[in-house]
């Protein structure tokens, strides 16, 4: 008994050592390594807005289930900065890390390859960039690889069980209560509870269905009833589900795109795993291999596949890298043939275990050479984890003109941006349209059919001028009166308010003249890098 608790203490001392490089890593530069994106600053916002009494769905625009929401207010209270929402974003990468060990330690039942697996998220760039970036992501990979382990561990018992199923099968419901609140985090988690659902109908253990489905239920369930009691039912489903199926039609290229991103990412993993099936002929086995390639594919049948859908199935992928390995003993039987080597003998088994070593170590230093130019440019993708000059000239900018609106509003005071970040930073609430839903804290092109290049896609089925309108945006303004309006020249949302537009389907004034006529223009802010030219935002002030 002592051996043994020693033997896990071991294990658990050499995880927790990786987890301290892998909370080092995802440090280094968290505030400054990138402007706050979008993404970020919406879900900050949202936060910021729970917080001053606000209610989701109703008062301001959340554009997912209310999970993130509260995890990221919880932070946000404390401290309204990018740091603290970073912090809550590198906390679940860290706690990915000991998930991701403990998956692959109940899988394969080695230390070395738990440990290998660890290692591997630990270090893997896209695991590093996306766990500094404060989104969805990271607690949603949480609760997902969660509920793949007590998934497994609840069939492994089933399956070696005595006695045959009950009707009701606790450990199978505990997993679907995880997956529930990983569907309450992001709906694309609901894609991985279906493939779960789906496999007991191949399984010997489909009497415990039930109970997984009846687990899966319960979360989803309360939180549509307590919607529907608050009288948010109609606005959470249609900003979170309905406005959402309409905002982003992709092609099958901008898709495929997004697949291909992550595989430029993460293709020193997948190589040697292809590799080395290919050469032991698939006599090497992985249990996650399946059902990662299956939520992969389930990715691509959604409406939309973005580069960071895939954060959730990196530890997958780690675990399957560690699954497929050589075991520790073919490095051991190669010395020993090499040592008593006769060549009639020995030279084909030497040749084929030499030529799988082989390939194992080169794709190892491929995947190191990666990690040495990820962590040290922006490459691939221009996501580097640890940022490049004209990123902190972007950053400085913002949060100059940041300070700029907390010094001419008072804290009881609205103003009107879209750039969230913006609002997030100066500590102020953005003064949203006239509309019952999408009071968001920002605008993106896409609720005119906007795309960022500029080109228009058609109209929105049923709503020709929008989702919202000028108009109703410039309702809002005079209900409201804005203290500051921010244009920024280089933002092509700004330039649709500032000059209107016009297409086949609507033609809608800009608001431009209403804004010199009410507002006063501030000093022009200059800044440096891609987003930010000389002399771009312009911060009018309310006369």
């Amino acid at each position: 008994m002592l051996l043994r608790a020693l033997r896990i203490l071991g294990e658990y001392r050499i995880v927790a050592g990786i987890a301290l490089l892998a909370l080092a890593l995802r440090l280094v530069n968290l505030t400054d390594f990138h402007v706050l994106e979008s993404d970020e600053a919406v879900y900050a916002q949202s936060a910021a807005h729970l917080i001053a009494g606000n209610v989701p769905y109703r008062d301001f625009f959340y554009p997912s289930p209310p999970v993130y929401l509260f995890l990221e207010a919880a932070v946000v209270v404390v401290d309204q900065s990018i740091l603290s929402i970073r912090l809550l974003a590198v906390a679940f990468g860290v706690l990915n890390v000991f998930l991701t060990w403990r998956l692959a330690r109940d899988l394969t039942g080695a230390g070395w390859r738990a440990h290998l697996a660890a290692l591997t998220y630990a270090f893997l760039p896209f695991a590093v960039y996306f766990d500094k970036i404060a989104l969805i992501e990271g607690p949603l990979t949480a609760f997902v690889i969660a509920a793949f382990i007590l998934f497994f561990r609840a069939r492994e018992r089933a399956l070696t069980a005595a006695s045959p199923p009950r009707w009701f099968d606790r450990k199978y419901f505990v997993a679907g209560l995880v997956i529930g609140v990983a569907i309450l985090t992001k709906y694309s988690a609901g894609l991985i509870g279906g493939l779960m659902a789906l496999s007991f109908i191949f399984a010997r253990d489909r009497k415990n269905a039930p109970s997984f489905v009846l687990g899966a239920a319960v979360v989803p369930a309360f939180a549509v009833l307590g919607l529907a009691a608050s009288g948010t039912f109609g606005d959470f489903w249609t900003e979170t589900v309905s406005w959402q199926m309409i905002r982003f039609p992709q092609t099958t290229f901008e898709k495929t795109w997004g697949l291909f991103n992550y595989f430029g990412w993460v293709y020193p993993l997948l190589a040697p795993i292809v590799g080395i099936l290919l050469i032991s002929r698939f006599r090497s086995r992985s249990r996650i291999l399946p059902w990662y390639l299956a939520s992969v594919g389930l990715l691509l049948v959604g409406k939309t596949t973005f580069v960071h859908y895939f954060v959730m199935l990196t530890p997958l992928l780690c675990v399957a890298f560690a699954e497929v390995m050589p075991p520790l003993d073919v490095w051991r039987r190669l010395w020993g043939r090499l040592r008593r080597f006769r060549i009639r003998q020995d030279l084909p088994v030497v040749a084929r275990q030499a030529a799988s070593l082989a390939v194992v170590a080169f794709l190892l230093v491929n995947y190191a050479f990666l990690v040495v130019i990820a962590y040290g440019g922006p490459w691939p993708g221009s996501l580097s984890a640890f940022g490049e000059p004209t990123e902190v000239s972007r950053i400085l900018v913002k949060d100059q003109v940041a300070r700029y609106i907390g010094q001419v509003t008072l804290p009881n005071e609205t103003i009107w941006t879209s750039d969230p970040a913006l609002a997030y930073l100066a500590k102020r609430q953005i003064v949203p349209a006239n509309v019952s839903s999408w009071r968001f804290q920002g605008f993106f092109s896409d609720v005119w059919a906007y795309n960022l290049d500029g080109g228009y896609r058609g109209p929105i089925p049923g709503y020709p001028d929008g989702l919202i309108t000028l108009e109703e945006l410039r309702q809002g303004w005079e209900q409201q009166l804005p203290r500051v309006i921010v244009i920024i020249r280089t933002s092509l949302v700004d330039r649709l308010v500032w000059d209107g537009f016009s297409n086949p389907d609507t033609n809608q004034t800009g608001l431009g003249s209403w804004i010199e006529s009410m507002y006063d223009l501030g000093p022009v802010v200059a800044g440096l890098g891609s987003t930010f030219s000389p002399g771009n935002i312009e911060v009018w002030v309310r006369s």
